[in-house]
Parts: C-alpha cells; sequence; structure tokens
C-alpha cells in the first residue's frame, strides 16, 4: 500500500510527537522545537500552519515512524506469524482468508485517517493465492473506502523494496535494459578509456548487485548480458572483437583488466544471500531461515523430520523426489547455483558451512566480488593504453606473430640477428633498440632515486664499486645499512619471469655482500623488477615500503609501471629509435597461433648486463 500525503501532514505528526513527549517519564525539557519553528511550552502546543517540515529532513522519516508505530504494532497484535511488513511509507499486509485481509485494510484506513493520512487505492495492488488445485491466483476484490485496488493475476509483479512481487511473474527485463544501456552510456561517453573501464567497475556493476541477490534474472540472461558488453569493453580496450575473453575476466594480480562475469556472480550472491540468512547475527531470524529451509527439504524428500544430512545433500544439489508443489524460493536457486559451482554444504545441528575444493567457510564475512581500481596505466598516454593491451594478447602486426602467412618474412625487419620478429625480441633484444632500452631502464632507476635519496645517502650511481668492477644502478646507504640496488625490465614472459630476473640480479651482486659487510656495513641485495609491458613485481614492495608511505608507495608503483610501459610502446622524447613504431593497430584476422621466440627474454648474458 501507498500513501498520498505522508509529507505534508505536518500536524498529524506534531499531534503524536506530543503524545510521546506527555507519556514518557524522566524528560525534564519544557520546550519543544520543530524546524524552525519557534520553541513553544510542552503543556501549550500551538504550531503556525506556515511551519512545515522538509520532505528530504532529517526529522521527516523519524516522525512518520512515530506516526504509524502504533498501528503497525496494533495490526500484529500477540500472532507469532507476521500480519505485516513495512519499511518506510510501503506497507504489506498478510492475512489466511479475504474477509480477515478487507477487515485489516478497514482498520489501516480508519487509524490512519485519524492522524491524517490516507492510502492511495491508485498504487496500492493485492494477490489472492491458493494453494487448492488449481494453485495460482484468484481474482478476489479489494477495497480502500469502496475504492477497489488492482489484483494481481499469474504472470504480473508489483515491485515491493525493490523487488518483483508476484505468482510465476515475469521478468522485469525493461529493468535489465536499463543496466545495459548504463553501461553503454559509460563505454561510450568522452571519458579517457582507463575512466570508462573504472567507471564500469566503480558505478555500474555495483549496481546490479541487488538484481542479482534477490534473483531477479535467470543465469542465461545474465549471460547475454554479459556478452553484450563484451563488444564495448574491448573497443574501449582497442582490442578486435576476437580478441581473447580471458584477458577481459581474468584477475588484476596475473596481468588482466578484471572485469566481472555477471553470470557467475549471480550464481555466488545467491549462495552468498542464502548462507548469510542461516548464520545471521540475529539468532531470530537465523532460526526462522533454518525453519524454512527444512519444510522446504521436507516436501521435496517427503520425509517428516529432515537431518542435518538430508539438508546437505539437498543444497549440495543433489537429487530429490519432487512430491510437492513448491516453487522456486531462495533455497531451490541457490542449491541450484552450488551445484552449477560445485560448492558443497554442510550441516552441524543445522549450522552451515561451505566448502570449496581445500576451502571450508563457516561464517559469512562482507565480500566485495567487484574490484574499483585498475591497478597499474593509471598514469598513462593514450597512445600506451592502445600499444600495452594489444602487446598483451600478442596482436601486434610483427612479422613473426602473422602465422597465416605462410610465405611472407618472418625475420627482424630492423636487424639482422632475429631469425624471428617477435615482441620479445624487438622490445628486449633487438640491438637497433639498444638505446631506447637503456632510456626506458634510466627512467626507472631515476625515479627510485628521487624517492629514497631524502632518506639516505647516495654512494654509487652506475658506478664500477667492488672486485669485479661492476656498476649497479644505485649503491644506497642508511646509517649502518648498504642496499645495492639493480633496475631490471624483462619480458613478462609468464609469472615466473620476474622470479628469474629476480634471481639473476641476486647471484651477479652476491659478492658485494662481503665486500660491504668487511667495512662494517649490513648489505642487503635489492632487485627492482618492473614489466615491459607494465606489470609489477609484488617482491619490490618489502624495500619500498620502508622509505615511503603506503598510499605513495601505491602511487609509485603507477608512475614506474607507466613509465616502463610509455617507453615500451613508443620510445622516449629526444631519441630516434624505431620503436616507435610499435603503436600500430592490431589486424582485424585472426589470431590463432602463438609467438614462438629463438631467444631467451629473460636472458641476462655479460654483454646484456652492461648495457643494463
Amino acid at each position: 500500500m501507498k500513501f498520498k500525503n505522508k509529507y505534508s501532514a505536518l500536524k498529524a505528526k506534531y499531534k503524536a510527537l506530543k503524545r510521546q513527549v506527555k507519556s514518557e517519564r524522566g524528560i525534564e525539557s519544557d520546550l519543544i522545537k520543530i524546524g524552525n519553528s519557534t520553541p513553544v511550552e510542552k503543556n501549550k502546543l500551538h504550531i503556525c500552519r506556515l511551519s512545515c517540515v522538509s520532505k528530504f529532513g532529517p526529522i521527516s522519516g523519524l516522525l512518520f515512524n512515530i506516526c504509524i508505530d502504533p498501528i503497525i504494532r496494533a495490526l500484529q497484535g500477540d500472532s507469532t506469524s507476521h500480519k505485516v511488513l513495512a519499511f518506510a511509507d510501503d506497507v504489506c499486509i498478510l492475512a489466511e482468508t479475504p474477509g480477515e485481509l478487507q477487515a485489516q485494510l478497514n482498520t489501516i484506513y480508519t487509524q490512519f485517517a485519524k492522524i491524517g493520512l490516507s492510502l492511495n487505492p491508485r498504487k496500492s495492488v493485492s494477490m489472492h493465492f491458493s494453494g487448492a488445485t488449481p494453485a495460482g491466483t484468484r481474482n478476489t476484490s479489494f477495497t480502500i473506502n469502496g475504492t477497489p485496488i488492482r489484483p494481481l493475476v499469474e504472470g504480473e509483479f508489483h515491485k515491493f523494496l525493490g523487488k518483483p512481487v508476484g505468482y510465476n511473474p515475469c521478468p522485469d527485463y525493461k529493468k535489465l535494459e536499463e543496466f545495459y544501456n548504463l553501461a553503454m552510456a559509460v563505454l561510450k561517453s568522452k571519458l579517457a578509456p582507463w575512466q570508462r573501464i573504472d567507471a564500469l567497475l566503480c558505478f555500474v556493476f555495483p549496481a546490479l548487485q541487488f538484481a542479482m541477490r534477490t534473483g531477479q534474472f535467470k543465469k542465461t540472461e545474465w549471460d547475454e548480458f554479459d556478452r553484450a558488453l563484451r563488444k564495448g569493453i574491448k573497443d574501449t580496450l582497442g582490442l578486435p572483437e576476437n580478441a581473447c575473453n580471458d584477458y577481459l575476466y581474468g584477475h588484476r594480480k596475473f596481468g588482466c583488466i578484471g572485469i566481472p562475469i555477471t553470470a557467475e556472480d549471480s550464481d555466488l550472491y545467491r549462495i552468498d544471500t542464502a548462507f548469510k540468512l542461516l548464520t545471521s547475527k540475529d539468532e531470530k531470524l537465523a532460526l526462522m531461515a533454518l525453519q524454512d529451509l527444512q519444510r522446504t527439504v521436507r516436501l521435496r524428500f517427503g520425509i517428516a523430520s529432515p537431518s542435518d544430512r538430508d539438508l546437505e545433500n539437498y543444497m549440495s544439489g543433489c537429487q530429490f523426489q519432487d512430491r510437492d508443489n513448491c516453487h522456486s524460493n531462495e533455497w531451490t536457486v541457490a542449491r541450484l547455483a552450488s551445484s552449477r559451482l560445485s560448492i558443497r554444504w554442510e550441516f552441524d545441528e543445522g549450522i552451515p558451512r561451505l566448502k570449496f575444493e581445500d576451502t571450508t567457510i563457516s561464517k559469512a564475512r562482507p565480500w566485495n566480488a567487484w574490484p574499483n581500481r585498475l591497478p597499474v596505466l593509471t598514469y598513462t598516454r593514450f597512445c600506451d593504453w592502445a600499444f600495452v593491451h594489444s602487446a598483451r594478447l600478442d596482436l601486434l602486426k610483427l612479422n613473426g606473430t602473422q602465422p597465416w602467412k605462410v610465405n611472407a618474412q618472418k625475420r627482424c625487419r630492423w636487424c639482422s640477428k632475429g631469425t624471428l620478429e617477435t615482441l620479445p625480441h624487438v622490445l628486449c633484444h633487438c640491438e637497433v633498440h639498444s638505446r631506447a632500452w637503456q632510456l626506458r631502464h634510466d627512467s626507472v632507476g631515476d625515479r627510485v632515486v628521487t624517492a629514497i635519496s631524502p632518506r639516505g645517502h647516495i654512494v654509487a650511481k652506475n658506478q664500477p664499486v667492488g672486485p669485479k668492477s661492476l656498476r649497479p644502478d644505485i649503491v644506497f646507504q642508511k646509517g649502518k645499512k648498504m642496499f645495492i640496488i639493480d633496475v631490471t625490465i624483462p619480458f613478462e614472459n609468464r609469472l615466473d619471469s620476474f622470479a628469474a630476473a629476480r634471481q639473476r640480479k641476486l647471484e651477479k651482486y652476491d659478492h658485494l655482500i662481503e665486500f660491504y659487510n668487511n667495512m662494517g656495513f649490513q648489505t642487503s641485495i635489492v632487485p627492482i623488477v618492473v614489466g615491459a609491458l607494465g606489470s609489477w613485481d609484488k617482491g619490490n614492495d618489502a624495500f619500498l615500503s620502508r622509505f615511503m608511505s603506503k598510499s605513495y608507495l601505491k602511487k609509485f608503483q603507477q608512475l614506474l609501471v607507466g613509465s616502463s610501459s610509455a617507453a615500451s610502446s613508443s620510445g622516449l622524447p629526444n631519441t630516434d629509435t624505431p620503436l616507435g613504431q610499435l603503436v600500430i593497430i592490431p589486424d582485424s584476422q585472426p589470431i590463432d597461433g602463438v609467438s614462438q621466440e629463438l631467444e631467451d627474454p629473460l636472458d641476462l648474458s655479460p654483454d646484456r648486463s652492461q648495457r643494463e
């Protein structure tokens, strides 16, 4: 039911407040002030009609609740089952028979009229559901002060607290279309491409959570939603339509974008909602949820008293005997989702646990399904953005990455040593681009020097040190501690590439530990590893966090990977290196092959070590 004049009946609210004040014990104040009205004595209540309470004022909702609370309590009475559901101005009356419901409507209309509130029949609906054969709705007429209200028939719905309610209601596809239009408006906006992805993760996907938790759409419909958005996301990333989808949906820690798959998240939210109901801190709510689950299992299995084992079998997706006329509810949709995701439910005296592979969850925890920030490429240029995503998927038109051209030239177009022109070769091995390597390397090293120099003393920078006269990038002293810092920028050749690059740096400068220890210092070797395509090695954080705050460390990571990706995509200013020619629009033809390198992208031979 809906109200007509809930915000304008100030006089009624004031009278209710007056009764509340008089009924309270121990209130010593003799003055009451509402809104901008002048204070008045508690026993001489007068109010000017020009004074009013704003619809959006902080006291408006409080006064409204004070007004209707006695009426709601009177309708509920001493019944152990719910007779009324109320949230703000949305009220739902429940009854066992049509006569009882009509009597409650008459009562609530009369009580609300006494305080100046009236119901709105045009926005109110009724639903008479019968379990007798044939089960379904009945066309029963109910009235509010003689005005009939619209009855819901099978297939129709009415939104109560944001969720469509009805008997076998048709999905509200208009709402799903609104979600899609909102996402496309963001993707087609004039924001920078990385801002569009950020806005999509921050605002669009979180808006879908309520619809997923309440099961408003099926998994197949969310899958269509994912498919519809996919092209717009790829266009924003500068990728062809047939580019690998795993790059869009993979986790950010693996260098992917981290776009949620709503079809899978809808299942997770259904399981999460059912689990939170059963493990609620409100013991009464948790008991009601457990009893409702037991009732569902009792009807499905045809047993009088379901055990914990029966609850486990049902919620985990085991077969059951369909013996009743029970329709979909919170437990049936959670059961199907658990079966699809291979999640096992366990019960111990009615207390549930979730088990997935080797992970067991026994307590509901806050869950943020979607990350709200891109990990890298915040400080970047438009051309770098277009380059990096195509490069990570190996979609650049290089001679060695186009296997469908059988008789085409595969050798490197810039040097004579590269028998196969691939991205690792061009970025990290082609000697024609050695000047670009050095400038890319120095841009990262210079930022490290700027960040740590105020916290200590730079002993040496790219100078021969130790018995072997090697040239580490930075020798940094802080008190009695000496740090040998060397920057390396390997190609992102799977996850172990960074570990291998770090280990080689540790082995290369291992002799300097003894050299500086003999001088009375506590020496450490610190490799700074940044990927050529803008990836960050978390192993760098242990050293850098000593010299900068946590917030600046995050920004510093973005600055370093931005410098590395910018140098890889177009070289650096004031250079004539052909590396800038790598800003290439990806070919629209399908790329089914995988590039093969004849050289190790992590090769740290002596001549290359001198260059870095």
